[in-house]
């Protein structure tokens, strides 16, 4: 089986995009020179790397990320590609048109912009491309499992529109971003693996994530 790794390092190289929060920091706790023995204490938010996140986010009754069925972390995806988008440019409805009929219910979409190219640059948050209301209205009536991408922020950063906020609202449907390597796929149909830390009592965690050839294919 061929899979792709297409989740996002945890490095203390990695910019953080939330003032104030750690986005991974790693301290050597024991060292093969000294101890014999190599291990770290880690720092990390519920946003860092790539990461699996419930309505938990926004929604005090939705079930923590330990909460979440296994059978959501592995299943059918779509490579929704909308062409290289530049800075702030918005994933519009006719973006995601073309995959009308490649989209089923039950599927993780995952929207490609080729925004990962600007991964830690220094504006790879702040002018992250980002879903106009009416796209991701359209994404959301076609019953999906999980909505991913390659960008950190499905709302446009520069005017929060609530979209996330939507996202969450029926308890049935899950977010995974932000991803890379998403150019190295050049399927339509895959399956998705994503396997985020389980962590009592909270909205997310990161997440290894990758994708290989859709159920049936060798």
């Amino acid at each position: 089986m061929n899979l792709i790794d297409i989740s996002a390092p945890l490095s203390d190289d990695v910019k953080s995009y939330i003032p104030g929060v750690t986005y991974t920091r790693s301290k050597a706790i024991f060292t093969l020179e000294k101890d014999g023995v190599e291990s770290h204490e880690l720092v990390i938010s519920t946003l860092s790397g790539t990461y699996f996140e419930t309505g938990r986010h926004v929604r005090s009754d939705a079930i923590s990320i330990d909460e979440v069925p296994i059978e959501s972390f592995i299943g059918p995806g779509v490579i929704v590609d909308v062409g290289q988008k530049e800075p702030s440019e918005p994933i519009t409805l006719s973006d995601l048109h073309p995959y009308a009929d490649r989209i089923q219910a039950g599927d993780a979409v995952i929207v490609r912009t080729h925004w990962s190219r600007q991964w830690n640059a220094p504006n790879y948050f702040s002018e992250s491309p980002f879903f106009t209301p009416e796209a991701f209205e359209w994404l959301l009536a076609k019953e999906l499992r999980l909505v991913a991408g390659d960008i950190p922020s499905y709302d446009n950063p520069n005017a929060p529109a609530g979209l996330i906020k939507r996202l969450f609202e029926d308890g049935k449907t899950f977010l995974l971003a932000p991803l890379v390597n998403l150019d190295q796929v050049t399927e339509v149909r895959v399956t998705l693996y994503a396997f985020p830390l389980k962590v009592i009592g909270v909205s997310g965690a990161p997440a290894r994530v990758l994708v290989g050839p859709a159920e049936g294919r060798s």
